[in-house]
């Protein structure tokens, strides 16, 4: 049996020391006040963490998103979870933890244990940054919904990044959200670059008009971003 196939068949057992729901619990009554006290909006309520199984979340995904999927969105929603690390579902308002993303990234990651706890730290982060913008964001009435989950992620992705202060895990994070290579906001290009794109966009109205102009193009994109 070769490392990386020991190492999965490991990481189960040994993954449940490394993260557990007591150490979630005690990152999120830390990151949500972070998060408020960073963007200035308060959560309407707090979400609970817990870490679940892929087919758990398949089974609480139409109570969790409000309907059932037709063929597309199913496809959109296996490809998510299967690439996601923790994912809100707003119905729900629960953000649940991947538990066989977990174990695969711990089984990778057998040489820098020390990082993986940060790096579910960061992605939580992350999806705690979802929940406020579900709970406090009002989109306008023009809006487009590919306009509004663009913003989402990139606002997501910015204050993540601010509340990540382990350098590596949040190298990772960026990597596994797709963030780490070019940005575009051209609507044909991969929902990665311009994810990228808009976390840059919100970036620069930071540093220059401040939380203020991040929410209202939160709410109401820029063409660019449609």
């Amino acid at each position: 049996m070769n490392a990386l196939l020991l190492s999965l068949v490991l990481a189960p057992a040994a993954f449940a020391g490394v993260v557990t729901e007591d150490d979630i619990a005690a990152w999120v009554g830390e990151l949500a006040p972070q998060i408020e006290a960073e963007t200035g909006r308060t959560f309407v309520e707090v979400p609970t963490v817990e870490i679940q199984d892929r087919a758990t979340l398949r089974s609480l995904a139409p109570s969790g998103f409000g309907r059932t999927f037709g063929p597309a969105e199913e496809v959109e929603f296996e490809v998510a979870l299967e690439g996601s690390f923790a994912m809100y579902l707003p119905g729900l308002q629960r953000i649940f933890v991947v538990k066989e993303s977990v174990e695969y990234a711990f089984a990778r990651m057998l040489d820098q244990q020390d990082t993986l706890a940060p790096f579910v730290r960061c992605a939580v982060a992350h999806e705690l940054v979802h929940t406020l913008v579900d709970q406090r964001v009002r989109a306008e009435p023009t809006t487009s919904a590919d306009g509004l989950r663009t913003m989402n992620e990139g606002v997501a992705t910015f204050v993540g990044d601010r509340l990540c202060p382990v350098r590596r895990a949040r190298s990772l994070n960026r990597s596994f959200l797709g963030m780490d290579g070019l940005s575009s906001a051209d609507p044909r290009e991969p929902a990665s670059q311009r994810y990228g794109f808009a976390e840059r966009y919100l970036r620069m109205v930071h540093a220059s008009r401040g939380w203020l102009a991040v929410w209202a193009a939160v709410a109401d994109p820029p063409p660019l971003a449609v």
